[in-house]
């Protein structure tokens, strides 16, 4: 064996040994199945957690927004409920818009059977549903009484001219014209006889805005109050409301007041926690 093979034949030695070792390197630097396994796993709980987060970030979201739909009060419709019971009138389509501009339009509140007059007296069957563009079919228009039999839609927000109006399932925008009329809910419960609708299990504030402590036992639902008075605390409305022995159409003796104090005026649930009776006793 001459000189140069031999050189030959020991570079290779190396060339092999120098890969064997690169082998091992990598080998021992790749993670096993028992790391690749933890790795994969803490990649999906990754994923998972960010679109936990995300999904968390969206519901915060839409509650800030649903968080403004409080009752605010009523407003009427004579377009489609007419002016009073049984009155005989040409009923008009109320637009329904997606928010306050005009060429957002998803559907129409129109009269789905007019009443039907007894020839004895009386009247029944007006029907008035809300049509959804795009909808299967239409739904009843969710009201509320402002007078005795006097249905009004239920006003969640106002702007300007423009107001949000409780849906079967959603809400829509309606732009109000000279017909309409709203009622507030500040005003129609300082001018009617008025009860606990939503109880909470809070008491009395001694000042709006502060903890209610005081006569948390008298404020169950159908408690007879009265409103004195009403004051914003920020975005929350405080009602200053005296708590009633008993209702004046119950007796000819007059309610005595048994506590008085403040109540926020919505539950958590954007219902108010004092209603009013709209046909009087």
């Amino acid at each position: 064996m001459n000189a140069r093979r031999v050189t030959r034949q020991v570079r290779q030695g190396v060339f092999v040994r120098h890969i064997g070792a690169a082998l091992l390197i990598l080998n021992a630097c790749a993670p096993t199945g028992d790391a690749q396994d933890a790795a994969t796993t803490d990649a999906q709980s990754a994923a998972t957690a960010d679109a936990q987060s995300a999904a968390t970030i969206d519901a915060q979201d839409a509650t800030t927004v649903e968080a403004h739909d409080k009752v605010r009060g009523l407003i009427s419709l004579p377009q489609v409920f007419g002016t009073e019971p049984c009155e005989t009138f040409t009923p008009i389509d109320v637009t329904l818009y997606a928010n306050t501009d005009s060429s957002a339009v998803i559907g129409r509140i129109s009269v789905e059977r007019p009443w039907t007059i007894s020839p004895s007296g009386g009247c029944e069957g007006l029907s008035v549903k809300v049509h959804l563009t795009g909808a299967d079919s239409a739904a009843e228009l969710p009201t509320l009484e402002y007078s005795y039999e006097t249905p009004a839609a239920v006003v969640l927000q106002r702007k300007g001219p423009w107001f949000k109006i409780r849906l079967a399932e959603q809400s829509g925008w309606i732009r109000a014209t000279a017909q309409n009329q709203f009622f507030s809910l500040e005003e129609l419960l300082a001018e009617n006889l008025t009860y606990v609708a939503n109880a909470d299990g809070g008491g009395l504030a001694a000042a709006p805005g502060t903890e209610r402590s005081a006569a948390t036992n008298l404020l169950s639902a159908e408690r007879h109050v009265k409103v004195l008075e009403n004051r914003a605390v920020g975005e929350q409305l405080w009602l200053r409301v005296a708590v009633q022995s008993h209702s004046v159409c119950e007796g000819v003796e007059e309610p005595t007041t048994l506590a008085e104090g403040w109540v926020p005026a919505h539950s958590a649930t954007g219902e108010p926690t004092v209603w009013f009776y709209s046909r009087g006793c």
